[in-house]
């Protein structure tokens, strides 16, 4: 149900949507154009339709209509992620921000293309006198299949994490953030992925690399994480984890594994070796609290 409605001096309608049922309805035929840029708003809102409390309140969903009525972006906002916006005209962040505003958000973060993310994390600042704590640019990879000529390096075999491992993987999670600062607590990211049985292991006498699955979507799935500690690094491990991941998951049909890398990491060049290709870029804004 459409609770509210604004014009924007630009032509484009704003809508607000009542709940992620409503968004999804409205949405779901847009996002999936893009299914592979898009698949963490797909499945935050599905998630949360689906009553999972992963992503907390205050949730807010809104959809970005053109002159004809046509649907020409999306935004979600949930915590921890804050709020993310579909790729739109730059032009749209002062309506956005107001918009969004004017429903009583008050995000902590915010992602969206990158000119978009600086051209509304800007009124924010500005208007709103928030200060940025990180900044982060990402570039967005797809993967269509597998080469035969990636066979895993390294030795050792994949496999499921196991409850008796929750300790060491809140470690290793600990250790990525140290690593690789980011708004999310990467310790319990890991454990709620080992409950959902969505956290691998590179097993070779003990675990020595560790990955994470999440936003499936109707023809692909995401990579979320990917860790090696530092004294089993340079041995193939990740490499191989990645794989055979990857594999496993086009075998049961899925049509494409996306990820996001932060820009300038070297963990890209290990994912172009695989054979995932740039598809997107997105900028993200943490605000301090």
């Amino acid at each position: 149900m459409i609770q509210k409605k604004y014009q924007s001096q630009n032509g484009y309608e704003l809508q607000t949507l009542g709940d992620a049922e409503s968004f999804l309805a409205a949405s779901l035929d847009f996002l999936h154009q893009n299914e592979d840029i898009n698949a963490t708003v797909i499945s935050t809102a599905q998630m949360i339709m689906s009553g999972s409390t992963t992503f907390g309140i205050p949730h807010w969903f809104g959809a970005i209509r053109d002159k004809d009525y046509s649907l020409a972006g999306c935004a979600i906002h949930a915590q921890p992620d804050g709020l993310t916006v579909t790729e739109v005209d730059a032009a749209l962040a002062r309506p956005v921000f107001e918009w969004v505003s004017g429903s009583g958000i008050e995000p902590k973060r915010i992602t969206s293309e990158p000119k978009f993310t600086d051209s509304i994390s800007h009124l924010w600042k500005e208007l709103r006198r928030k200060e940025i704590a990180m900044e982060h640019y990402w570039d967005v990879y797809r993967l269509d299949s597998v080469s035969d000529e990636c066979i895993s390096s390294a030795t050792g075999t994949l496999r499921l994490a196991r409850s008796d491992e929750s300790s060491l993987v809140k470690e290793w999670g600990n250790w990525y953030a140290r690593e690789k600062p980011t708004f999310l607590n990467i310790g319990d990211f890991f454990q709620r992925k080992l409950a959902l049985r969505e956290l691998f292991v590179w097993d070779d006498n003990g675990p020595t690399s560790i990955m994470s699955l999440s936003a499936r979507t109707r023809r692909g799935i995401r990579i979320s994480a990917l860790y090696t500690p530092l004294q089993f690094r340079g041995k193939g491990y990740a490499s191989s984890i990645v794989t055979e991941v990857c594999k496993r998951q086009l075998s049961l049909d899925r049509e494409f594994i996306s990820l996001s890398a932060q820009k300038g990491d070297p963990v890209e060049r290990l994912y172009t070796r695989l054979g995932f290709y740039p598809v997107g870029q997105r900028k993200s804004v943490t605000f301090t609290s």
